[in-house]
């Protein structure tokens, strides 16, 4: 409670007292209530615009190239003119305005005077210590789920309770949990750049975070988490205390894999599709797992973005263009979902062409650029979480990824620099 009134408190001095609590809810809301999530940032993003209107600190646009910002702007622009070349204009309208955030935040950004762009660790830091309590609850109903199972069995009206409630989507209750893991995983990088002046709450958060995005079952999640353990290994091997934490967390979650492995059939099926993945063995046409409806996917996109550059599809078009190819190519599973490309880094180079590609790998690469060169290592994990998770999702096709983008370009755009000590002053001793 301490701890968030000093949050509260840290808000109300940067952007008046009257918008705090929304700027705060617009940072755990989507976590615990994702369908509202957009509702609450643009609100947020209001307020904090309205908040500094009569601010006359200088508003400059010449660090949005340094950051995602201005790429998400310009990719934005580059969807609505691939209007002109678009048929299906019902998709188009509707896939701009699930993308709109992509051109708010950056305006808001803009609109913030310069010295006024603050709060933003503070709001991380209540975010993570959000995603730990999310990760708690979920495994406090799993575990309800379960006991409530096993009393049935031994009571002889229920079968025998199995490791399923704890994980994947029946461990997810508020989120996807491939959009669980992300948070998640965002959340401990902070932490673990941030650390708690208390070690043992510290050590329960990042114990939170770990076990929830090993549970979630996102193999992006669980790659992500080995790329940033691996990253802080590298730039930070002198540091003991950095060497110590990464090897406690990386046996931790090893351990707990292991373990689920062993336990559930669930785990051991997505190891198996690893394997199989791994050996190139075909793939039927009518597969419905995860990993081999990618690998038909992938494989009719491919041929697709050369068929159609260097334009691509148009806006509008994306999803007909691949629905007629998954027929022809006979992917019954494909056509009933209505499949997207599941990856980012092909869906918009087929729907956008040239222009819609090179702006993505700017997107990516300019900001990872500069924030290596400036050591802001939360933007460097930021950036790999993006380009993991694009990948293998067609992340910006749909509300939650685009507001991932865009509430996480928010919370770094806001912090202020130097890196404010808001962590030192919100922590006590257990």
């Amino acid at each position: 409670m301490k701890q968030a009134t000093a949050i509260l408190a840290e808000l109300a001095h940067d952007h008046g007292s009257w918008s705090a609590p929304l700027l705060l809810l617009a940072t755990v809301i989507p976590l615990f209530l994702p369908g509202l999530a957009g509702v609450f940032l643009v609100a947020a993003c209001v307020v904090l615009v309205v908040a500094h209107r009569a601010d006359h600190g200088h508003r400059s646009g010449r660090h949005l190239l340094r950051s995602p910002l201005g790429w998400m702007t310009a990719l934005y622009l580059c969807y609505v003119l691939g209007l002109a070349w678009s048929t299906n204009m019902d998709y188009a309208v509707f896939d701009l305005q699930v993308k709109a955030l992509m051109l708010l935040i950056p305006l808001v950004v803009l609109l913030v005077p310069e010295r006024s762009r603050s709060g933003g660790t503070a709001l991380l830091n209540a975010f993570a210590v959000a995603c730990a309590l999310a990760s708690a609850s979920c495994m406090a109903v799993a575990v309800g789920h379960y006991v409530h199972h096993a009393i049935g069995y031994h009571g002889g009206t229920m079968n025998a309770p199995t490791t399923a409630y704890f994980i994947s989507s029946n461990f997810s209750l508020f989120l996807h949990p491939s959009y669980f893991a992300l948070y998640l995983m965002l959340a401990l990088v902070f932490v673990e750049l941030h650390p708690f002046a208390s070690r043992v709450w510290g050590a329960i958060i990042r114990g939170l975070l770990i076990a929830g995005a090993v549970l979630c079952a996102s193999k992006a999640g669980w790659m992500a988490m080995g790329a940033w353990w691996t990253i802080s290994l590298v730039l930070h091997w002198r540091d003991k205390a950095s060497r110590r934490r990464v090897f406690s967390g990386a046996s931790a979650a090893v351990a707990l894999l292991a373990m689920l492995v062993l336990l559930s059939p669930f785990f051991q099926e997505k190891v198996g599709q690893f394997s199989h993945a791994a050996k190139g063995a075909p793939v039927d046409v009518s597969a419905k797992g995860s990993t081999e409806s990618r690998e038909l996917i992938w494989a009719a996109a491919g041929p697709l973005i050369r068929e159609h550059m260097p334009w691509g599809t148009g806006t509008g078009d994306v999803k007909d263009v691949l629905i007629q190819r998954y027929r022809e190519l006979g992917y019954t599973h494909a056509v009933e979902q209505r499949l997207n490309a599941h990856s980012q880094l092909l869906q918009t180079p087929l729907t956008l062409g040239l222009p819609g590609a090179l702006l993505m790998v700017c997107l990516l690469l300019v900001p990872a650029v500069h924030a290596i060169k400036h050591r802001d290592e939360l933007m460097v994990a930021f950036i790999v979480l993006l380009a993991l998770n694009w990948a293998v999702e067609s992340m910006l096709e749909t509300q939650a990824g685009v507001l991932f983008l865009s509430w996480g370009a928010l919370m770094l755009a806001m912090r202020s620099s130097p890196p404010e000590p808001i962590l030192a002053r919100t922590t006590g001793n257990p």
